[in-house]
């Protein structure tokens, strides 16, 4: 599903938008670079697991309306699930 599908479907995308910003971010190294050495990097501080686990629940919630959207429309019976 695109963003421009869910638009469409009046379901927001931000989880998408989110993804393709990023790319276009991660496209752009010289950019990132000289950003990097004016402002620093910053990086992840405290507990990596924690914040990767709180990611993955936020990406699910996010994207988990935009699935259920599309699979009715689209006549399946799409289940989700989070595995704990």
């Amino acid at each position: 599903m695109s963003v421009i599908e869910a638009q469409q479907l009046g379901i927001p995308a931000t989880a998408i938008e989110a993804a393709v910003a990023a790319r276009v971010l991660s496209s752009i190294k010289d950019e990132r670079l000289a950003a990097e050495k004016a402002y620093g990097n910053g990086g992840v501080t405290g507990d990596k697991d924690a914040l990767l686990e709180d990611l993955e629940l936020a990406l699910f919630e996010r994207v988990r309306p935009i699935l259920l959207t599309r699979s009715c429309d689209m006549g399946c019976d799409l289940r989700l699930r989070r595995n704990p």
